[in-house]
């Protein structure tokens, strides 16, 4: 199941940064949604919600400025996907691949400063550089990769530039 919403919550993790064996940058970190419910005329929690959440690109690179219990709000595409652990027992998750993340503004305050470039980000750079230039460079950066190759990829194709989910190979 696919679909897109907008979800808010409170980080339960620090967003952790890589890179996939192609080069693409992502993020993922958890978050909690917790729905205020009224029961009986008066205000409760209702059951808390965990979900992982995916960022890709320049978005991957920013939500580092995030923290573990930090509210936020996230749209993305929400998916429930299904596998089998290495002892075949079969676990499940909640999905959201994140078009947008941001602080929730009722909950907090916050200062916006410009993105900074760092280690992780550095390394595609030049690919960047290229891109801005007019350069012909696909959307890991690579000049020559072949259509056929990005079809058998089973990573999501994300424009670099800023940061949205293209599509999914799901």
């Amino acid at each position: 199941m696919v679909a897109t919403v907008t979800v808010t919550g409170h980080l339960g993790t620090d967003p952790e940064r890589f890179r996939t064996h192609t080069g693409v940058e992502y993020a993922r970190f958890r978050m909690a949604h917790t729905p205020r419910l009224r029961r009986d005329g008066e205000w409760v929690d209702g059951e808390t919600i965990w979900l992982t959440v995916r960022c890709y690109g320049k978005l991957a690179r920013n939500v580092g400025s995030l923290r573990s219990g930090d509210p936020v709000l996230v749209t993305g595409q929400w998916r429930f996907e299904e596998w089998a652990d290495r002892n075949g027992v079969a676990r499940s998750t909640q999905v959201i691949m994140a078009d947008a993340v941001g602080p929730n503004l009722t909950r907090c305050l916050v200062s916006v400063l410009p993105p900074v470039k760092d280690e992780l980000s550095t390394a595609h750079g030049a690919a960047e550089a290229a891109q801005d230039a007019g350069g012909a460079t696909d959307h890991e950066g690579h000049a020559d990769q072949r259509e056929d190759e990005q079809q058998e990829s089973d990573q999501p194709v994300v424009d670099q530039n800023v940061g949205e989910l293209l599509t999914s190979r799901s």
